[in-house]
Parts: C-alpha cells; sequence; structure tokens
C-alpha cells in the first residue's frame, strides 16, 4: 500500500462520518456512546498500550504544546519518548512522533497494511466514523511506539476526558492543562460541565498535575482527584515566579525556587504556564518511574521543545529562524516577518491578544 492509499483509506473514516445533532445533555450524545470498540481494537493489536508508560494530557487549550514541551524535558533526561497528538498542520504522520521525528511513511504504510483487516471487521456500518478515526490513530500510533522501543508515550486527548478514545488508557501520570469554552456542543455549555470531562482522565491512585484554574475549577478537580484517591499537584502561577519576559524569539521566566533564568523557544506568557505544567508532569514521571532524576535535566530538555504554529515567527519566503541571531538580523533590516497561530477559541484568542 503506498502512503497516498494509507492516508486515503483512515481519512475515508472521517469523510464517511455524519453530522451528529446537538441533544441537551452532553452524556446523551452517541458521539460518546462507548468505548468498546476502542478496547476491542486495541485487543486485537495485542494491546501494546500496555508496553508503554503513559503520560495522558486533557484540557482546552495548551495541550499540545505541554506535551511537546513534557516529551522534551524527558528526552533530555534519557527516556525514549513517544507523542501522539491532534490534530495536524500540514501531515498526517505529524501526529505520530518519536522524539520529534514523525512516522516515516513506509512504517505508516505497513501499519495500515496490517492493521486494516482488523479495523474493517471492527468499525463496520455506521461504526466507520468520525470517532473511530480517532480511534484507529490512537491504535496505530500505540503500536509502532510500542515496536520501537518507546519507553513513554505521551497521549492528547481529542475532546473532553470521560468519553475520549484516549480515556481507554491506564496513564503512569494525568496531566490537565487550561480549560476554558469549547466544544460546547459536545461538553456542556459552561466551564464546570466542560471541566467534568476533562477532570475524567484522573484515575483511581495515578498522580495529576493541572494547571491554575479558576477557584471553581479548582474545587472541581480536588474532588475528583479526592475520590479517586489520587494525587493532585497544581503547577506553578506566573505569579509565582520571581521574573518573567517574552520576545519574538522565545519566553523566558525564573523560579522562585532556583537561580538563574529559564528560556523555552515558545512565544508567550501562556507557554510560560505550559512550561511550568510539563515540568511539574515530568518531574512526577521520574518519580513514579523511581529514577533518581535531575530536575536540571528536565529543565535543560524544556529548551529544545518544538510546536509549530503556535505564535511562530516566520521570516522571508516563510523560512524558519535557525537561530536567534538570525531572527535579530531579520528585524535589524526590517524584514517582513510572518507569525503563525492556531488560536480558534475565545480564551485562546486572548492569549493570542495578550501575547501580540
Amino acid at each position: 500500500m503506498s502512503t497516498t492509499a494509507a492516508r486515503d483509506y483512515l481519512y475515508s473514516y472521517i469523510f464517511r462520518s455524519e453530522p451528529k445533532p446537538a441533544l441537551e445533555r452532553p452524556s446523551e450524545l452517541q458521539f460518546f456512546s462507548t468505548l468498546e470498540d476502542c478496547r476491542a481494537l486495541l485487543s486485537a493489536l495485542g494491546n501494546p498500550e500496555q508496553k508503554l508508560r503513559i503520560v495522558h494530557v486533557a484540557g482546552t487549550n495548551g495541550k499540545g504544546s505541554t506535551c511537546a514541551l513534557i516529551s522534551a524535558a524527558l528526552q533530555h533526561a534519557g527516556h525514549r519518548v513517544g507523542q501522539l497528538s491532534s490534530p495536524h498542520l500540514s501531515d498526517l504522520r505529524e501526529r505520530i512522533r518519536l522524539g520529534r521525528d514523525w512516522i516515516p511513511a513506509e512504517a505508516l504504510e505497513s501499519l495500515v497494511d496490517e492493521v486494516r483487516p482488523l479495523a474493517d471487521r471492527i468499525y463496520h456500518g455506521d461504526k466507520k466514523c468520525f470517532r473511530s478515526f480517532g480511534q484507529l490513530m490512537l491504535g496505530l500510533g500505540l503500536l509502532w511506539l510500542s515496536r520501537v522501543g518507546a519507553e513513554i508515550a505521551v497521549v492528547e486527548t481529542g475532546y473532553g476526558g470521560t468519553y475520549d478514545n484516549s480515556n481507554v488508557l491506564d496513564p503512569l501520570v494525568s496531566v490537565i492543562t487550561a480549560i476554558g469554552l469549547d466544544h460546547k456542543q459536545l461538553l456542556g455549555p459552561d466551564l464546570l460541565s466542560i471541566a467534568r470531562h476533562k477532570a475524567g482522565i484522573i484515575k483511581p491512585g495515578r498522580p495529576v498535575a493541572a494547571a491554575r484554574q479558576t477557584p471553581e475549577i479548582e474545587a472541581l478537580l480536588r474532588q475528583t482527584a479526592l475520590r479517586q484517591r489520587a494525587e493532585l499537584r497544581f503547577a506553578p502561577s506566573l505569579d509565582d515566579l520571581e521574573r518573567r519576559s517574552c520576545t519574538l524569539a522565545g519566553s523566558r521566566f525564573q523560579l522562585a525556587s532556583r537561580p538563574g533564568e529559564i528560556e523555552i523557544p515558545l512565544v508567550g506568557p501562556h507557554q510560560i504556564e505550559n512550561a511550568l505544567l510539563a515540568l511539574e508532569a515530568a518531574a512526577l514521571c521520574e518519580r513514579e518511574l523511581e529514577v533518581q532524576g535531575d530536575v536540571g535535566q528536565l529543565i535543560e530538555g524544556l529548551c529544545h521543545a518544538e510546536w509549530p504554529g503556535r505564535c511562530e515567527i516566520r521570516g522571508p519566503a516563510g523560512r524558519r529562524a535557525r537561530s536567534t541571531q538570525e531572527l535579530a538580523r531579520w528585524l535589524s533590516e526590517n524584514a517582513p516577518l510572518y507569525l503563525l497561530d492556531g488560536a480558534h477559541n475565545a480564551s485562546a484568542i486572548e492569549r493570542l491578544a495578550e501575547t501580540l
């Protein structure tokens, strides 16, 4: 099977999907009807998720950036880290990564050839839809990562948490980023309704790292963690920092508990918040793995994170700056600069405006 044929097969799940009616109660949506098909697929694939330690990330905004920062931190500390994310910007293969590398085209072709008969048996008729596309991508990603020797898989939810495809996984650590209003027709009309879905990834006895939220949402997360007997750690807020600053080249901040500034290549105060959460999550991972880690290695890893399309500055002809020096040269020459960002809901647009 060619790469084009593999993509066409996977995309056939999306384009056959039918629009679902927006019902009053999110729990009644057929979109969230069952996770049994996802469990059946993973079982048919030999349960590859059981060979990986899962970091499960939910939230409204910042999930992808936080996943990239967690992956970079843990990889720099010596772990072999994969990442499963959605959506993609330019290529389906972006959704499945080992380190910074996408799944190779030939590996995707081979996996689709292998998995297609199993998928066709599970997802027949009306079951072949957008939801099963997400399940299939999850299964393909976990299977590939388990075969290439990944130790940790950082997995981003698609929608919500409780009924998200990825919530069949048993995490090493759960992570909850900033919660805002999005997908209201699926998750509920207000912040607390949406937060209940996000909190659904909190599993019994599994530690949780969370970004600071409104008092009402923090109370809900605490109640959920208490009910699940799960340790909950909130990351520091921007107000807890000694200092912070942002430029077109990235962001800098200093922890109150540690000397020296930390620099990340992602731009904006919200990316500093994501980095603080990622650092908390990565430290929890190393503790759960019983690794005597060095937080300095995790911090250095943050400096190597990449996540395109998030307040990303491009120069002439859309080129990425190879260094801060090149970016400075463009600025001194008054070269035309472009900013790429995928803000798609009110809270993300507010963050973008704050950054600008």
